[in-house]
């Protein structure tokens, strides 16, 4: 026989960003679990709140991110009070626990102090690896990467935050590279290229322009080569990524990713560990391998402070294309026009509209290039729909139809809202 039982908890977080807020709800919540032997199936709900300065995430998502996907969930941010823990998040479980079964309320880090008769549940072993990592199962697993720029490093950076759960290698063509991240601690080996499939790892992420990517997925499937590791990359298109996964050997297990973050710079002294913390991270629906090899990708995305998103190879693509590739090309042609004034004064004009819209330009011309390419056929659809639209505005200027240029810039603005009201998200 069960009783409806009230379980607490509470945890104070470092600092103010969706990856740590929710890596250190997740932590709690899992420790909530372990301590009372917890059956999702015997959860009836879960209720989670945190102090206002905890702004920037919903530590909720967890729960999600945990599995709990088919239990219903309840955020609030609590009102402000002198002298309250600053930065803490507090879970209320409501669970069907058997009949004399005692609920172990778990109080973790700084909020200790709210409960400092349940010091025993902090003790030395009492919080293990797995408490630590979003669906992680208290095993160290090794990373390759393959490629430590931007992503590659960024990946490599915030994975020395999360403990020990990670042994991270890495691999680059460029020598000069890998030893200066095995130097500095990013990581921990480096592994020559040749050798990447033949390495034993969990996984094995290809953070390479998608040129290359394809390049060395054709190699593997030309000589029938079986990675060790769960292969998934950080490829801005999918499509033929996806389609290069499926030319290798059976037996090979693999899913397509591309995180929704980065910038302008693409080298690894441009590496930020906070880099994916509460971006998305798409995962493509099409993938190889049993559930349980592929679920340690997602750990990765979640020790890194990405959300993953399932998304189709093709429709990632077609959004891609207008989303980011489409502005890439925006970008260069804005700059071509200008420069193409050829006046000496034109540097001292420049503002902030010039150089918001054209940063994406200043981006590496062989990855521009190799992107760009690659969807070539989603990109040349949007180029032309974008074309329709300005060569209807250059129509309703040269007429001076105000109403029309004024009712175009209205549905703009309007049209901008609904895309980052949605995250902005394929």
């Amino acid at each position: 026989m069960n009783r409806l039982t009230g379980i607490r908890g509470a945890i104070t977080v470092a600092e103010n960003r969706p990856g740590t807020i929710r890596r250190a709800a997740a932590r709690l919540l899992s420790s909530l679990v372990e301590q009372n032997g917890l059956d999702p199936e015997n959860v009836v709900t879960a209720f989670f709140t945190s102090t206002p300065d905890l702004d920037a995430g919903f530590p909720a998502t967890a729960a999600r991110l945990l599995g709990w996907t088919e239990i219903p969930l309840m955020g609030a941010q609590e009102l402000s009070v002198d002298g309250s823990i600053p930065r803490c998040i507090r879970i209320l479980v409501l669970a069907n626990l058997p009949l004399g079964q005692k609920a172990r309320h778990v109080y973790l880090d700084g909020a200790a102090k709210l409960r400092p008769d349940l010091a025993e549940l902090r003790g030395p072993g009492s919080a293990p690896a797995a408490l630590n990592a979003i669906g992680g199962d208290g095993t160290r697993h090794r990373l390759v990467i393959a490629g430590l720029g931007l992503i590659g490093g960024s990946v490599a950076a915030a994975l020395a935050h999360v403990g020990d759960r990670w042994e991270v290698w890495g691999a680059d063509s460029d020598r000069a590279t890998c030893e200066a991240a095995v130097k500095l601690g990013v990581v921990e080996r480096a592994v020559a290229l040749e050798e990447l499939a033949r390495t034993e790892a969990d996984v094995i992420l290809l953070a390479a322009p998608v040129d290359q990517i394809l390049e060395l997925l054709d190699g593997w499937a030309r000589n029938g080569v079986v990675p060790r590791g769960v292969v998934t990359d950080v490829g801005s298109t999918k499509e033929a990524i996806v389609e290069a996964y499926g030319r290798l050997p059976q037996g090979t297990h693999w899913v397509g990713g591309h995180p929704i973050a980065g910038s302008e710079a693409s080298s690894f002294a441009a590496r930020r560990a906070e880099l994916f913390e509460g971006r998305t991270w798409v995962l493509t629906r099409e993938r190889q391998g049993p559930a349980d090899r592929l679920a340690a990708v997602e750990s990765l995305l979640g020790d890194v402070g990405a959300i993953p998103l399932e998304v189709e190879a093709g429709r990632h693509d077609q959004v891609l294309a207008r989303t980011s590739h489409l502005p890439y090309l925006v970008a260069g042609a804005v700059a071509r026009v200008v420069a193409g004034l050829q006046d000496a004064s034109i540097s001292a004009l420049v503002g902030s509209g010039f150089r918001d819209t054209t940063r994406v330009a200043a981006q590496g011309l062989d990855m521009g290039h190799a992107l760009v390419m690659d969807n070539r056929a989603c990109l040349a659809e949007a180029v032309r729909e974008l074309a329709g639209d300005l060569l209807g505005m250059a129509e309703r200027l040269e007429e001076g139809d105000g109403e029309a240029i004024h009712s175009r810039l209205e549905a703009a603005t309007k049209a901008r809202e609904r895309v980052m009201a949605d995250g902005g998200a394929p």
